[in-house]
């Protein structure tokens, strides 16, 4: 794969490497396992980024919110993931997935309209119960 003129990988690594290393350790709660895990690998799991919680309408919310995560395609998966919890840019993201920029833009975009529409639901729910 050809480089694109300029491109600082040394720089881009220092800068992505960490958060990304810590944010798939969270989820693989192996060292081990989380050297040797691939995007597939990562795409493929129903996970839930949250911490707990005590109040009963956030543990709803969250939970429904991890089932909706894990309805949408391994590929918009990921990039959400990346963008919203690990806070990458999208050429970041795109050089972890190994796609073009606009691709982990298209696939953000189409991932969080999916999860918007299925969440919608259950928040105006919650916003009535108030």
């Amino acid at each position: 794969m050809k480089m694109p003129a300029g491109l600082d990988i040394a720089r881009l690594y220092d800068e992505h490497a960490p958060p990304l290393y810590a944010y798939l350790l969270k989820f693989t709660r192996n060292e081990a396992d989380t050297r040797d895990k691939t995007k597939e690998d990562l795409a493929a799991e129903i996970i839930s980024p949250f911490a707990q919680t005590d109040d009963p309408d956030e543990k709803v919310f969250r939970a429904e919110l991890a089932v909706a995560l894990g309805a949408l395609p391994e590929e918009q998966r990921a990039v959400v993931h990346l963008k919203l919890w690990a806070g990458l840019t999208f050429e970041a993201i795109a050089a972890a997935l190994e796609i073009p920029p606009n691709t982990a833009a298209s696939r953000y975009r189409y991932g969080i309209d999916k999860l918007r529409g299925q969440l919608r639901p259950l928040y105006e729910e919650m916003k009535k119960a108030e």
